[in-house]
């Protein structure tokens, strides 16, 4: 547990605990979207947190960190930055320890963010939103990177990432798409890609998928709603797709996940954390066949 803000001196600039990572037993977590630069925070015991970075690397642009991953025994840390997102990364995680291995958003301004890290087939894959289309890239090394698709997977109008999942051999990355509706995109070598979902599942008002995660032998598909709110589908083969669960928990206002970063696995059974503006994000619990609400109403 922390303090609001992780204390006093930040409760009304830190916002938002963006991600969680574990990395040679320890806890860190990257914040950020607040008036100051993104920090990152560890801790080992959950408890007690020290500060390993507070400046956003250095950058005053860099107003959050997005995501974490581990590669090859490294730490990985992306920013948010609306100049060009960075990417750095660590063998240790101490403070002053950090290198910078990406900058300007891959020579894109207009690369905002990293939403998600993946590896597959030895290579670390980066999903990133952009202002106008999603693009991803990968790595063998970290240091040197190559573009997979920067023009949506042909369609300009994927302008963001969503869900990051590898599953059954192949690597799946959901798209957001105002115009047609969310896609799922999938690929066995990380070069070509086959879209395996259009139209939101059928409905335009799903524009996002935005978390994808694999569960007892099926990939589930969580996705962005505003309207009747967040559905949840899994498939055993990526192909066929069902529903699972009633539209926004029975709540519109339970509209999505934030990527996937609020899914998780815990004691044989899923966790979904919602998004939920009006009445406070709840924790949704899957049991068999059914999702049970476990908390509700996370703020006054």
């Amino acid at each position: 547990m922390s303090e609001p803000g992780f204390g006093s001196a930040y409760t009304n600039t830190n916002p938002a605990i963006i991600d969680l990572a574990v990395f040679n037993n320890q806890l860190y977590a990257g914040v950020g979207w607040g008036g100051v630069r993104g920090q990152i925070w560890r801790s080992s015991d959950g408890t007690t947190w020290e500060l390993i970075e507070d400046k956003g690397f250095g950058d005053d642009n860099n107003h959050s960190i997005t995501t974490f991953t581990v590669f090859n025994n490294i730490l990985y840390a992306a920013t948010g930055n609306n100049n060009g997102l960075q990417i750095w990364r660590s063998s240790t995680g101490d403070s002053l320890s950090w290198t910078n291995v990406v900058t300007g958003g891959f020579g894109y301004s207009t690369n905002r963010q990293v939403t998600g890290f993946k590896e597959f087939n030895n290579l670390l894959y980066a999903a990133i939103e952009n202002v106008s289309t999603l693009q991803v890239w990968r790595t063998t090394d970290g240091t040197e990177w190559e573009p997979v698709t920067t023009n949506g997977f042909g369609d300009l109008n994927n302008y963001s990432t969503g869900g990051f999942a590898s599953f059954n051999g192949y690597l799946y990355l959901g798209t957001r798409n105002d115009v047609t509706g969310a896609q799922l995109w999938r690929s066995n070598d990380g070069t070509t890609w086959t879209r395996v979902v259009s139209d939101g599942f059928g409905n335009s008002n799903n524009v996002k998928i935005e978390s994808l995660f694999v569960f007892e032998g099926y990939l589930y598909a969580a996705t962005y709603n505003e309207v009747t709110g967040i559905e949840v589908w899994r498939s055993s083969d990526g192909d066929t797709w069902h529903q699972v669960n009633v539209d926004g928990f029975g709540d519109s206002n339970n509209f999505a996940t934030l990527w996937s970063n609020a899914t998780a696995v815990f004691n044989n059974r899923l966790f979904i954390g919602t998004w939920n503006k009006v009445d406070g994000g709840e924790i949704w619990m899957k049991l068999h066949q059914v999702f049970l609400p476990l908390v509700i109403h996370t703020h006054q």
